[in-house]
């Protein structure tokens, strides 16, 4: 059991914590390599692989989570495609009830995360997280 008389301060992060993967995972598997492919007369697969190689490389480098270098990159607003997705942002099981526990019990919530701004946008408009935080 956490002994909560000891913690006055949760961080907490989003992505796959507070809000499931299926938005993200369906956004940068799925819909980009699609998109990808459709814009550029790509075939999927060709679009796909030449995307993931290019995201293994960036992987724990802060372009990594840079939509603006994602744009640049792939010529796609990206900010766009997060809206068109935006119906598959859901908090992970008990995560709302969880926040609003933190709440009656007067503990100071903070978000630590490495998602850009516009994506932060994006699900806090779905969501309303920021406000619980």
């Amino acid at each position: 059991m956490i002994s909560w008389d000891a913690i006055d301060t949760v961080l907490l992060d989003m992505d796959g914590t507070l809000l499931d993967l299926v938005y993200d995972n369906t956004l940068w598997s799925s819909a980009l390599p699609e998109r990808f492919s459709e814009t550029h007369d790509w075939s999927l697969e060709s679009a796909a692989d030449h995307l993931f190689s290019h995201m293994d490389e960036r992987k724990g480098q802060l372009e990594f989570y840079c939509l603006d270098y994602w744009a640049e990159f792939t010529g796609l607003d990206i900010v766009a495609l997060h809206h068109e997705l935006a119906a598959l942002i859901r908090f992970r099981p008990n995560a709302r009830a969880f926040l609003e526990h933190l709440v009656v019990l007067e503990r100071r919530s903070v978000l630590v995360t490495n998602a850009h701004r516009d994506s932060l946008a994006v699900k806090n408009r779905h969501t309303n997280l920021t406000p619980m935080l």
